[in-house]
């Protein structure tokens, strides 16, 4: 109605409200980036906790900042490998039954999984009754990973001991461990859909 009795001058009213909706558009827009960005930020920590295991974490965190550029080339490292395997694992799946062996083996896995990592190991990959890994990626001194290795070994047969003494009813599962430190080639093995690393 201003307008139109020529109160207020309609460029007057025209640049005020190109003026406001500017300003709300970059409130708005940088809103809508914060909102963006913390998605991004939690979709990245969720993929950590995902694929946690699957490289080392210095190598982790360029495969979740870049995973279409990120190229894990092989090359040349002096590890320590640990083999595990449990003991006469079939004979007791067998008395066991199937779901009773899954979840006793799933209970191993994740006891065995935080020895490992409390140790500095990376699991290469689980294999059912057995787990491959590996300690000392990256690292220059291999005394240090063969001693991580060594540690993890008698802390994962001090828990088996534990478990046969405990009270607790559940499969025993008695474990065979080898350690090996040598120089290994460490790369990506296989192509699109299907990678090991």
């Amino acid at each position: 109605t201003l307008y139109i009795l020529n109160l207020i001058p309609g460029g007057f009213i025209s640049f005020r409200m190109y003026e406001f909706g500017a300003v709300w558009e970059a409130i708005f827009f940088s809103m809508a980036l914060s909102v963006r960005d913390n998605e991004l930020h939690n979709e990245r920590r969720s993929m950590l906790k995902v694929i946690k295991g699957y490289a080392p974490e210095t190598d982790l965190n360029e495969i979740v900042s870049r995973p279409y550029g990120k190229q894990l080339k092989q090359r040349s490292d002096v590890v320590s490998i640990m083999f595990i395997d449990i003991v006469g694992f079939s004979i007791t799946a067998q008395k066991l039954g199937s779901e009773a062996t899954y979840a006793e083996l799933s209970r191993w896995n994740q006891k065995i999984y935080s020895i490992i990592n409390k140790f500095g190991g990376t699991i290469d990959r689980s294999l059912g009754d057995g787990i491959l890994c590996f300690f000392g990626h990256g690292e220059d001194d291999e005394t240090i990973h063969a001693k991580q290795a060594f540690e993890a070994a008698v802390a994962i047969q001090q828990d088996a001991v534990e478990s046969i003494n405990s009270s607790r009813k559940g499969a025993l599962f008695p474990t065979r461990i080898g350690i090996s430190t040598e120089e290994v080639i460490i790369g990506n093995l296989g192509g699109k859909g299907r990678v090991d690393y």
